[in-house]
């Protein structure tokens, strides 16, 4: 027998000695357990998730209900600040507008002149290229 097969027939009795160990410990839990501390449990179990069930639907309708008392105030105060808020905003854009408008014309303004100026100059080189 070669060195390679010793190691591979060590290793399966190594597999299948640590697979009986495991399952000795589940069966010696099992065995452990009477009928009636099983049946404890599982009434234990149940009582427990069913208050978990409770509490969350507590939970989610405590959530609900804080969401609305919410959006009821957020409302409230709208009603009561909302038109102060809008027409200071007005006079804003108004200001805003007014000087904004004002800098535009003059650009525009501006604007228009070089386009002028651009445009006879153009038509004074073109004069020019017909004189020469």
């Amino acid at each position: 027998m070669n060195k390679k097969e010793k190691e591979k027939k060590k290793k399966e009795t190594n597999k299948k000695e640590r697979s009986k160990k495991g399952r000795n410990k589940k069966e010696r839990k099992r065995i452990g357990q009477n009928e009636e501390t099983k049946g404890k449990n599982r009434k234990k179990k149940m009582r427990y998730k069913k208050r978990n069930k409770e509490n969350q639907k507590d939970k989610a309708n405590r959530g609900y209900k804080n969401v609305e008392q919410k959006r009821s105030k957020k409302m409230e105060q709208k009603e009561k600040t909302g038109n102060k808020r809008k027409e200071q905003r007005k006079r804003e854009k108004m200001m805003r507008k007014k000087k904004e408008g004002g800098t535009r014309k003059r650009t525009n303004k501006n604007k228009k002149q070089k386009d002028e100026k651009n445009k006879k100059k153009q038509v004074e080189k073109k004069q020019k290229k017909i004189n020469n």
